[in-house]
């Protein structure tokens, strides 16, 4: 038995696709999983390198290789197919999972949220009712829609108790703790690092004795950090100087300022549960916050627009025609004055949870924001109960597993 999960994103790898694949060999030890990861304006470029570290995966497709099979059935010869599978769409187009259905000849299934090429997968599987009503609205059979809940939060599995973590890390409780998530594509962090650093500066000047914490993404290499501490990049956006400090087994930055922050590279998700506030861009982290109840302030810069991926043809504009990049920018200011909602608990519950600042952003104007929750102890506690009644419980990948192995069955 073979399960070939198509992916794309550090968002998907690390949100969805790392809850499933445990689950899938829990339940089958035996099968064998393939994860084919899709070409995709999204990636950043470790996505192969951090799948391969998912002890449950049997083998991994890079988008090279994955074209070469789709167009002209060039196998990875590492890879021996079986006669019996099924293909799950985690994530990119899902033409991608429904080629690969028609070469192997394997049914295919699908996490999604909008209803797409109702006729070719076996079963759609949604977050909840809502979403499964739009579907039926479409035309598709009842008996084809399964509703799972939020993969997402199946990812977050706090292995260490809070007052552990304090010590681990030397933190004090009673002062606050601000986390730090720069995101996950390196084009993206190698400026917001410096910019949420400038940020943190002048939020300790009105709370000299709160503590940061950077949250660096397993798509991140620490050497990467360092490499900016030693080469500050173009300030398009606003920054700070920073130094890379190693002391024995911790990794600290320290700006120019005399701000310090420890780099956690481990345990992320316990260091998130411990903070009182977070700081962040838009994607997968900000419902894994939500989850955990955490008060955020998300942060969408568009100092300079074309660095944002967009789908479709509009993210793969500047690549491919002349003066490509300035198109994009028009097309991204664009969609951004379309887009009500840009954190995923905002947009679940389509209304305004948590703040966000968009457009040409300063760092004092984040800073301000985030100094307003801090002295609101009753705001906070507010968001954290709004965060955790909209974005519901674990359990998603349980029942994505018996619908997977249910289609496997039946064929």
């Amino acid at each position: 038995m073979q399960i070939f999960i198509t992916t794309n994103s550090p968002g998907e790898i690390s949100g969805w696709l790392k809850p499933l694949v445990k689950k899938l060999k829990q339940e089958k030890r035996e099968v064998k999983i393939v994860v084919v990861i899709l070409p995709c304006q999204y990636a950043g470029g470790r996505e192969e390198k951090v799948v391969h570290s998912f002890q449950e995966i049997d083998y991994v497709i890079n988008p090279k290789e994955y074209l070469k099979y789709i167009l002209w059935g060039i196998k990875p010869s590492r890879i021996t197919l079986e006669k019996r599978g099924v293909i799950v769409f985690l994530g990119g187009d899902p033409l991608h999972a429904l080629l690969l259905s028609k070469r192997l000849k394997f049914p295919a299934v699908a996490y999604i949220q909008k209803p797409r090429w109702k006729n070719y997968f076996t079963k759609f599987m949604v977050i909840d009712e809502g979403i499964k009503k739009k579907f039926l609205e479409k035309g598709i059979k009842p008996q084809q829609v399964r509703v799972v809940g939020d993969l997402m939060a199946d990812t977050l599995e706090l292995q260490i108790p809070k007052e552990k973590i304090y010590k681990l890390w030397h933190l004090n409780r009673e002062n606050f703790i601000i986390s730090l998530m720069p995101g996950s594509r390196l084009y993206q962090t190698k400026y917001l690092i410096p910019f949420f650093l400038r940020v943190g500066e002048i939020i300790k000047s009105r709370f000299p004795y709160s503590q940061f914490l950077l949250l660096l993404s397993p798509f991140i290499p620490v050497e990467e950090v360092k490499k900016l501490a030693e080469n500050p990049s173009s300030k398009f956006l606003e920054g700070t100087e920073f130094k890379f400090k190693k002391e024995k087994d911790k990794i600290k930055l320290k700006s120019k300022e005399g701000l310090e922050v420890l780099v956690i590279t481990t345990n992320q998700y316990d260091a998130l549960n411990i903070s009182d506030l977070l700081l962040t861009i838009p994607g997968t982290n900000t419902a894994q916050a939500g989850f955990l109840g955490i008060p955020m302030v998300v942060v969408i810069p568009l100092n300079k627009p074309e660095l944002i991926p967009l789908d479709g043809w509009p993210g793969l504009v500047e690549k491919i025609i002349p003066f490509g990049s300035l198109l994009k920018r028009a097309l991204v200011k664009k969609y951004s004055k379309t887009l009500c909602f840009a954190a995923l608990p905002n947009r679940k519950a389509n209304k305004k949870i948590v703040p966000e600042l968009k457009g040409i952003i300063k760092a004092k104007e984040v800073a301000q924001e985030a100094i307003k929750l801090l002295e609101n102890s009753s705001r906070r506690e507010e968001i954290s109960y709004k965060l955790k009644e909209i974005m519901g419980g674990k359990g998603a990948s349980n029942k994505m597993v018996n619908v997977i192995y249910q289609v496997m069955e039946e064929k």
